[in-house]
Parts: C-alpha cells; structure tokens; sequence
C-alpha cells in the first residue's frame, strides 16, 4: 500500500508533538503544578498513524491515556494542557481532567477514566450515525488491559448484531496497569478475539507508523464498505509508567532498553532519512517549530499555575 510523502511528514510531525507535549507535562507535574495523575503514552507514539488515517467525518473515542489520540486529531495543544492544569480557559473548563476531556470540534468525542468506559459509547454513537443514515466511522481506541473488561465483548456482539461501522483499535503495550499482559489475558494475539464473534482481526507492529497507517486504511475500508466491526491489535511498548510517579519495579532495565531501541520515533526518523523524505537538519527544524509552539503554550500555563499556588500558599499561612 502507497503512503504519500506528505502524510509521512504529517505522522512524524504529530508523533514528535505529543512526546514533546508529554515531556512538558511531566516536568510541570514534578514541578508540583500539576497535580493530577497522568497516564503517558511516552513509546506509544505510532498510533498517531492511526489517527492520521482518518477522514475528518470520522468519531474517536480514547482511553484515559490519551495524549497522543488528542495530539494526532488536532486538539489545541494549549487547550489541552490548560485542561490538564485545571484552569478555566481549558477544553472543558478545566472541569474534566485529562481522563473526561473532549473536544468535538475535531470529532474528538472524548477520553474515559474507566478503562474500557468507552466501548458501549462508541457503539452507541455508531448506532445513532447509522440511525440518521450517514457514512460515518467511529474509532474505538483501548489498551490490552481493558480487553478484559466484560463491556468490551458486548460492545463488540452489538456492534456485529447492529452491522455498524466500528474500530475497535488496541493498543497492546505489554501491561495492564502494573501487570504483565500475559497476566491478564489468556491469549497471545488480542487480534485473535475477533474470530469468536465472526469479524477480521488486524496485527500490526505498534512501533512502525507505517504499518499502523496502512493496518487503518485497511481497517477503515472495511468497515465502512461493510458496515461491520473490525478489531485491530497495534503491538507496541509503554515506555512510561503506569502513572507518572510509577517506580516501575514490576519490570526490568533490559526489557526497557529493548524497547528504547525500537523506539516508534527513531524507527519513522530513519524511514524518512532512507527514502529521502528529509535530511536530520529538516527534521530539526520540525522539531524546534514544535518546541517553541510547546514551549510558549507551557510557560504560559505556568505562569498561571505560579500565580495561583502563590495565593493557595498565602491563603494557608494567613489561616
């Protein structure tokens, strides 16, 4: 399958964005200016493919880790981490979080805490696109954690029954929270749950983006050809904790390295350098345009964060 120059550069641009925005995160948070739990998908940056795949009629709902679904459907990287921060100027106020965002200007329908809060939503949705008639796509976004979850397998019986458009895609990335995925499901191929219910099941290797792109398209014209569920199982790494202030002990420094050096970024970096797509100095130039947007956006954010906890500090000390 053909994937154009242009959409490459797209992929990479949105990849590279959300680990920068993740980083940032991360630092105003060890900062003590953020304070809620983040759930980073640092490893995890291929499924920017995924979304890229998309046409821009098409519904994604994510899971509570999220940031690089948002980052790669062009959710406003200021708003959003203004909604991360709490402040009112967020996407939803500040009153959903990282874990309840939406933003439906780009069909970003929204994250869940729950994981696997998502699946009776997306079939829901699917079923009222299908009701009004229109050739509509909604994305299912999960990890491998949530396949365990009792939703998930009616969401995908009713889907089939209903004959609705639906991606079920997972992000298998070796751990369902602290546990080792092999402890959680009792099959080595997720992808292989899709034949108990009748419809295809897709692997693709998780840390290629362009396998990830062209697993979508094919997702993609299936179901809306066929108008039937289709899973796919995107096979990659978290390389983050479970939440930020994970220790991680559950997993060694080998089994990381392993994967740092199948990092998703690096492996699109060398694509695009083999095929001529750019040379390093361009792909620096992406990344520094990336790094002052990410940049201005935080130090904004943080003088805000700054200026409010000042005030909860002399608030205390007056009390």
């Amino acid at each position: 399958m053909y994937i154009d120059n242009q959409t490459i550069v797209q992929i990479f641009y949105k990849m590279l964005k959300a680990r920068l925005f993740e980083e940032k995160v991360s630092q105003l948070q060890d900062d003590g200016l953020i304070r809620t739990p983040l759930h980073l998908s640092i490893g995890q940056e291929a499924t920017a493919a995924a979304v890229a795949a998309l046409r821009g009629e098409d519904i994604i709902f994510a899971p509570h880790r999220n940031f690089t679904l948002a980052i790669a459907a062009d959710v406003n990287a200021k708003d959003l981490l203004a909604e991360v921060a709490g402040l009112d100027t967020g996407l939803c106020a500040g009153k959903a979080g990282p874990a309840g965002y939406c933003d439906n200007r780009v069909n970003f329908y929204g994250a869940n805490a729950l994981a696997g809060g998502q699946f009776a939503k997306a079939v829901g949705v699917a079923l009222s696109y299908k009701l009004q008639q229109t050739h509509t796509c909604v994305v299912c976004f999960a990890g491998d954690g949530a396949c365990a979850d009792g939703s998930f397998q009616e969401a995908v019986n009713m889907a089939c029954l209903y004959e609705l458009p639906v991606i079920f895609f997972i992000e298998n990335n070796c751990y369902a929270a602290r546990s080792s995925v092999d402890r959680v499901l009792n099959v080595t191929d997720i992808a292989d749950r899709a034949k108990g219910f009748g419809i295809p099941g897709i692997i693709t290797d998780g840390n290629n983006a362009v396998d990830v792109y062209e697993a979508m398209i094919k997702a993609l014209d299936y179901a809306l050809n066929n108008s039937a569920p289709i899973l796919v199982e995107s096979k990659t790494y978290r390389l983050a904790g479970f939440t930020l202030d994970d220790d991680q002990a559950y997993r060694t420094n080998e089994e990381i390295k392993d994967w740092v050096e199948y990092d998703a970024i690096d492996n699109i970096t060398a694509y695009m350098v083999a095929n001529g797509i750019g040379i390093e100095d361009d792909l620096m130039m992406i990344r520094k345009r990336i790094e002052d947007e990410i940049n201005t956006a935080s130090d904004e954010i943080r003088s805000q964060l700054e200026s409010i906890r000042k005030k909860e500090t002399a608030s205390t000390e007056a009390e």
